[in-house]
């Protein structure tokens, strides 16, 4: 199945990142944060620095970086 998205590939990649964050902390007071340093980026068109969120946060990025290395972010990003 072939997805096309409006905003191109980097809101594919970012879209796994987010659904990644929001399976790894479940509670919205733990995600959130994270997902607004995400998206504030979008606006500069600094998408590959998605990651300085988790140093800018203090959150660990393991539970986030193994999900998308699973390759569980495509499965999650489609759950709703």
């Amino acid at each position: 199945m072939l997805f096309l998205l409006q905003h191109g590939e980097w809101e594919c990649v970012l879209n796994n990142v987010e659904a990644c964050a929001i399976h790894a902390w479940p509670v919205v007071s733990d995600h959130f944060p994270f997902i607004y340093c995400v998206e504030s980026l979008t606006y500069e068109a600094k998408y590959d620095e998605w990651e300085t969120c988790f140093q800018k946060l203090n959150r660990d990025p393991k539970p986030v970086t193994d999900c998308i290395a699973s390759g569980y972010a495509h499965e999650v990003s489609f759950l709703g």
